[in-house]
Formats: C-alpha cells, structure tokens, sequence
C-alpha cells in the first residue's frame, strides 16, 4: 500500500485542507442540522448562547421535578381531573369521529360528498381537496383539521405549500365543546357558545385570506388527480387500520392534555396566577384551552373575548396535538404558528364587539345576566359572512391578478 503522506499546518492552509478542528466543527454543524437545528457559525458568542440556551433549559426541568416532590397532592388531583375530562369528553367524540373520518377518506366518500361546495376554496386559493379539512376541522374539532390536512398531503392531494396554508386556519374547535362544554355547561347559555362559535369561524377563514398569497394555483399537485384515491384495501384491513390509528392518536391527545393540565400547579404555585385577577385564564389558556376558559371570571365582555381568544389560539396542548401529525407528514409548522397567533388576536377584537352588540350596554368586567336568542346569533352570522365577502373583493381590488 502507498504510504500515508502527512501534511504540515503550512501545506493544509496552502491547499485548503482542513484540520482535525475544522472537521469536527463541520460534523457538528452536520449533527445539528439532521437535529433540525438551524446552521451556527463557531464564534465565542454563539457557544455561550448555547450553553445558556441548555441551562435554562436543565433549570426548568430541575425546578419542574422539585415541585414534584413539594406539591404533589396539587399535580395527584390535576391529573386526576384532566384524566376525568378527557375519558368524559374527549375519547367518547374524538375517537368515533376519527375513525369515522378516516374510513370515509379511504373510500373517497367526503370528497364526494363536499365536491358541489368545494369551489368556495378558489377564495382562498387552495385546490377542492383543502375544503374537507376545512370542513371536518371545523365540525370536529381539535385536531382533526390538522389530521385530514396531513392526510391529504401525504396522498398528494396537495402540494407542500398547500397543506401547510391550510394548516393556518383549519384546526378549530368544534361546535360540540364551544356549545355544550362552554356555553352550556360554564356560562348556562348555548347561545353564547353559538357566537363563539361563529367568531371563530370567522378569525380563521380572515387568516385564510391573509395567507392566500397573490398567485397560487387551485389544482391538485402535479402528477395527481383532483378525485379521491381509490381504494387500495379491503374494509376489514381499512377498518383496523382505522380503528388503531385512531387509538394511538387518541393516546397522544390525552397524554398532552393531562401534561399540559399540570401547568396550572406551576402558575398557581406561590399565587402568581391569582394575582394577575380577571387575566388568570388568559394565561392558562395558553397551555390548556379548557382550563383557560373555566378560570374566567363570569360572563362578561371581557370573559367572552378572552374566550374567543384562547379558543382562537388553542393553546400548547393543541400545538403538540399538531405536531404529531405534521411531523409524521413532513411539513413544517411555522405557518401553522403564525397563523393560529393571528386568529387568536383578531378573536378578542371581534368577540368583545360582537359580546357588546348582543348584550346591549353590559358592563365588560361583570355583565348582567343576558340571555342571548339565537335570532341574533344567525344575524351576527350573517354581517360575518357578508363581512368576509367584502374583504376578498377587496383583496381583489388592492392586488388585482395578473
């Protein structure tokens, strides 16, 4: 064999070969982006950053655990209820309506179902398929949208750019929860949980019109068909496979609903939560949308736009909810961020005003006792719609097409 030749420091700066240092720091920088961490030089400023970045983080784990040991009759009862809540609530609807949803998009009995109303997708841009997660995202609610979303992408029903739009603005509460559990249940009224509802219809199909893009194409990705794909599979290997994927998601939903409940423990510890009054479920309905919305203080203006704005939001457990099919698919969910901020800033506005509109002259920190009918709720429900129209041709106007 040819002996090996070894270069000196001048050789490898003369023909830019790189030494054992260099090598390292480009396998690290390697490692970090199959991580999916973003691409760092290697100066003193950016080694401290991170190591800042990792004790902080080992700070809060640590912290995290030691309230374990101090309070742990306070996480025993908060995963107690949560556990209590999501076998009361979540797995008697969510699971059904998965499997459900799931069955009827390996047959293609959705698309066809929804095909006469699919073209209202041309305002926002977006092919046929994207108004069945609009649909099911809506109706169902978290996280089917972002499930059926995934879903038609990974069946090349939509192109990349196209699913993670949709993802903007079609995972929402359904009617169910904002109706029964809020409306119903917290405030005694359904009426309320109807506009809550509707505000929320309306802030995401607003984000839709934001994120429409000034040219995008309305078809099926290339290479695809705008019909549903055949069935590849027998109904007995369709139905398990439905009914397990279905069980595992389920699990997942619970599981983060139940970590992200034990939130409240760490906020209320010491009475920091308590002290920030009538804003206490604002707060905690950034990590957790039902326990936000059950810390609110009565019915109110302001309960019910900040109501409307953590409904609109959907909180850290329904972000992780998403992630575990946006991962699975490979997309990216910076849009899907983004767009659920949005929502939840243009839903404080509009729910405060429509509150107002209803109720009359109600006081906003402690509203009287207002029964809201539901003539009025389909009249809000119809300025909304005829509100949106007016913004695409708008959009329209100020942006023409080319």
């Amino acid at each position: 064999p040819a002996p090996v030749k070894v270069h000196s420091a001048q050789d490898r700066a003369d023909r830019n070969i790189p030494d054992a240092r260099a090598i390292h720091c480009i396998m690290e920088a390697g490692a970090d982006a199959a991580a999916g961490f973003p691409p760092h030089s290697f100066s003193g400023g950016d080694q401290s950053m991170k190591q800042f970045r990792f004790y902080l983080f080992a700070g809060v784990v640590v912290l995290y655990m030691l309230s374990l040991l101090i309070v742990p009759a306070e996480y025993a009862a908060a995963v107690r209820g949560s556990i209590t809540s999501c076998l009361e609530n979540i797995v008697p609807s969510l699971f059904l309506f998965m499997v459900a949803t799931q069955i009827c998009m390996e047959y293609g009995i959705l698309s066809r179902l929804l095909r006469p109303f699919s073209g209202v997708m041309r305002l926002l841009r977006l092919p046929p398929a994207a108004f069945e997660a609009l649909v099911i995202g809506n109706v169902a609610g978290f996280p089917m949208g972002a499930r059926v979303a995934c879903r038609l992408y990974t069946d090349g029903r939509l192109e990349r750019g196209q699913a993670e739009r949709l993802l903007a603005f079609c995972n929402n509460c359904g009617p169910a929860f904002l109706i029964g559990a809020v409306g119903a249940a917290i405030w005694g009224d359904a009426g309320l949980g109807v506009a809550l509802w509707g505000v929320q219809l309306a802030a995401s199909l607003v984000v839709g019109l934001l994120f429409r893009g000034r040219r995008e194409t309305y078809d099926a990705a290339p290479g695809t068909q705008r019909d549903a794909p055949r069935l590849r599979r027998s109904f007995s290997a369709a139905f398990v496979a439905a009914v397990k994927n279905s069980a595992v998601s389920v699990l997942y939903v619970c599981a983060f609903i139940v970590f992200m409940s034990c939130a409240s423990v760490i906020l209320r510890f010491g009475g920091f939560s308590t002290r920030l009054g009538a804003f206490e479920g604002l707060l905690l309905g950034v990590f957790e949308i039902t326990m936000g919305i059950g810390a609110l203080p009565g019915r109110s203006a302001l309960a019910f736009a900040m109501a409307c704005a953590i409904a609109g939001f959907g909180g850290l457990s329904v972000h992780c909810q998403t992630l575990l099919f946006t991962e699975g698919a490979g997309l990216r969910a910076r849009k899907y961020f983004l767009g659920k901020t949005l929502q939840g800033a243009i839903s404080f506005p509009l729910g405060f005003g429509i509150y107002r509109l209803l109720c009359g002259d109600a006081t906003v920190f402690a509203g009287p006792d207002v029964r809201i009918t539901p003539a009025p709720v389909i009249h809000i429900l119809i300025i909304v719609a005829i509100a949106c129209i007016g913004i695409v041709f708008l959009h329209r106007i100020l942006f023409p097409e080319k």
